[in-house]
C-alpha cells in the first residue's frame, strides 16, 4: 500500500509540473509567430504613381491619357473645365508602410512663369515631391485606407530681381531669386484608386498643374 501511494504521488507530481510549464512553452512558441506577423505587417511594400496633369485654356489636339486616370478625368472635366488636359510627367516610386518618400528633379520650361523668360532659360526650375509618413489605417467603416501625412509637391522657379556688377565693373550678371509654388496637405486614399490631391495655377495663360496620386500594395515576392 505504501508503494502504491508513492507511485500515485509521483504521477501527480509529474502531471502538476506538466501543467505548470505548458503555458510557458506555448507562450514561447507563440511569441516568434506573433513577431513574424508583426514584421510582415510593418514591412508591406507599396507602389505609388504620381501624375502631373496640365489643364490648358488653349484649344490643342487631345492627348491620350493613361487608362487608370479615366475616373479622375471625368471628375476634373466637371469641376475644372479646361479646354484640354495633358500629362506633364508620371513618377513611380516604391516604399514601405510607415516609410517616407522624397523625390527631386528638373522642372523644364513647362513650369516657367513666362515661356519667353530668358532668365528661366538660363536658370531652370526644379520640383520636389515628399511624403513624411505613409501608413495603412482603417476608416470609420473599418475599411483599409492609406494615409499620406504631410504630402507636398513644390515647384521652385527663378525670377530675376536685379543685376549685380562684376568684380571689375565691366559687366553685370542677373540676380536670381527662387519662388516656390505648390501643394501641401495630409490625405487618406483608398488603395488603388487615383485621387486628385490639388491644383495650382501656372503660366500667364491661366493654365493649371493638377496633382493626382494612386497608391497600392505591391505584389509579395
Amino acid at each position: 500500500m505504501s508503494r502504491f501511494k508513492r507511485l500515485l504521488m509521483s504521477m501527480l507530481l509529474v502531471t502538476l509540473c506538466a501543467f505548470m510549464f505548458a503555458p510557458t512553452t506555448l507562450a514561447q512558441q507563440s511569441q516568434p509567430a506573433q513577431a513574424s506577423q508583426q514584421r510582415r505587417a510593418s514591412s508591406v511594400n507599396m507602389n505609388a504613381q504620381i501624375y502631373l496633369i496640365i489643364g490648358r485654356n488653349q484649344q490643342v489636339s487631345d492627348e491620350r491619357l493613361p487608362q487608370p486616370l479615366e475616373s479622375v478625368m471625368r471628375e476634373l472635366r466637371s469641376s475644372l473645365p479646361y479646354k484640354n488636359y495633358g500629362v506633364a510627367a508620371v513618377l513611380v516610386t516604391r516604399f514601405q508602410d510607415e516609410g517616407r518618400v522624397s523625390l527631386r528633379w528638373n522642372g523644364g520650361a513647362l513650369f516657367a512663369p513666362n515661356a519667353n523668360d530668358q532668365t528661366f532659360a538660363r536658370t531652370p526650375s526644379f520640383n520636389e515631391f515628399k511624403i513624411d509618413d505613409i501608413r495603412i489605417i482603417e476608416d470609420t467603416q473599418g475599411r483599409p485606407v492609406i494615409r499620406l501625412t504631410n504630402l507636398s509637391f513644390a515647384t521652385h522657379f527663378p525670377i530675376q530681381v536685379g543685376t549685380t556688377l562684376s568684380a571689375n565693373g565691366t559687366g553685370a550678371a542677373p540676380e536670381i531669386h527662387y519662388e516656390n509654388t505648390g501643394i501641401w496637405t495630409t490625405i487618406s486614399l483608398h488603395e488603388g484608386e487615383p485621387a486628385v490631391v490639388g491644383s495650382v495655377n501656372v503660366g500667364p495663360a491661366g493654365d493649371a498643374l493638377i496633382l493626382v496620386v494612386s497608391v497600392k500594395r505591391a505584389a509579395e515576392f
